[in-house]
């Protein structure tokens, strides 16, 4: 099965600490 170049894949991040979701998804965006 080939992954086509045009879906974009989904991270679900989920933890009951607010600051570690913030700084996860600011590295996330940051490295795209």
């Amino acid at each position: 099965m080939k992954a086509s170049a045009s879906l974009s894949p989904t991270v679900y991040i989920v933890d009951d600490d607010v600051s570690i979701r913030e700084s996860l998804s600011s590295l996330i965006r940051a490295e795209g």
